[in-house]
């Protein structure tokens, strides 16, 4: 079995509760560590935290930054990275710019060319609307016992909402779920999953909504699927 877990920078829905950052998403590598590290059944199980890395101009390879020499170091996340795949940006000139979204260029180091461009082919052609994304899924969504959503909006359209329900009521996944299923027993525990096997749709406990429903997330008006 596994001895160490991997775990991200982002634990979606966990807002800093007090403090300057009170209301913003925890981003620290180390956040969704000791969350998990809390977590009952994890036994000798050990976590680490996912520090993130920015790219070298020095020497062309994605590492933690070196402070003294800051301005050698550019942040590529995911978003600027399907941004430039979109832009068809081809390899940046020796002397790398620190704006690689205005210079549509991609410096050498960050990915194998042949690879780079199997993905900017693919973002490109769903900008330009060619083909539909092979992750988009057709069709209804799996729901478990005690899940209820609304027939005038069903999965695949915005406004869908998928509700715990309750003795006809509705409870929130945060708040109104007991830990454990049965009182006479702590071998098992409730678990909410919010995308279920063979679903590629980007959907999320609602923070703002009344009873945390869970919904698709959408960007500028368009649903997100995992691609």
């Amino acid at each position: 079995g596994a001895s160490y877990f991997t775990v991200g920078r982002d634990p979606a829905g966990m807002p800093f509760s007090s403090g300057p950052n009170e209301g913003d998403d925890l981003y620290h590598p180390d956040h969704g560590r000791y969350v998990l590290m809390s977590s009952p059944g994890v036994g000798q199980m050990r976590f680490l935290g996912f520090e993130k890395v920015y790219y070298d101009k020095k020497d062309h390879t994605m590492r933690t930054p070196d402070r003294s020499r800051k301005d050698d170091f550019i942040s590529i996340s995911g978003s600027k990275m399907r941004k430039l795949a979109a832009l068809g940006a081809k390899p940046c000139p020796d002397l790398i710019p620190s704006d690689l979204v205005a210079s549509k260029c991609i410096p050498p180091g960050f990915m194998v060319q042949k690879g780079w461009e199997i993905v900017s082919d693919y973002y490109m052609r769903q900008k330009t609307g060619d083909w539909v994304p092979y992750s988009k899924q057709l069709g209804g969504l799996p729901m478990g016992a005690g899940m209820q959503s609304s027939a005038e909006q069903p999965f695949g359209k915005p406004g869908f909402k998928a509700y715990h329900a309750s003795g006809g009521a509705f409870v929130s996944p945060w708040h109104g779920l007991a830990l454990y299923p049965t009182a006479a027993s702590n071998l098992v525990v409730n678990f909410v999953c919010e995308i279920p096997r063979g679903s590629t749709a980007k959907l999320e406990v609602q923070k703002s909504v009344p009873f945390n429903p869970i919904m698709q997330d959408t960007k500028k008006g368009a649903l997100r699927y995992y691609t």
